[in-house]
């Protein structure tokens, strides 16, 4: 799976490595807090497409991000849910 916006390549540096994760994450994060803003805010029509469009999006990064830590899912869906929970704990800002 080839993106954009977490690039994998095979000849990446641990540091490049991280700096891909970090990027995901931030990615995924980004999909959830405009979920969570739908779900949680004023919103006028369209939010099930338009939430259910977000979490697409965070399953393909997830996916991305699996590939990036080497294809432990159990690592990278606990990546993650600790960022989904940071967000949680900031009251969905």
């Amino acid at each position: 799976m080839e993106s954009t916006v977490c690039p994998i390549t095979t000849t990446e540096s641990p540091e490049q490595s991280g700096s891909q994760v970090a990027v995901c994450l931030a990615r995924i994060e980004a999909e959830y807090r405009a979920s969570q803003m739908v779900l949680h805010g004023y919103t006028a029509t369209a939010r099930h497409l338009y939430i259910t469009a977000r979490m697409e999006n965070m399953g393909t990064l997830t996916e991305q991000l699996t590939e990036i830590v080497g294809g432990d899912k159990d690592q990278a869906m606990g990546l993650v849910i600790g960022r989904m929970q940071k967000v949680e704990a900031q009251g969905h800002a």
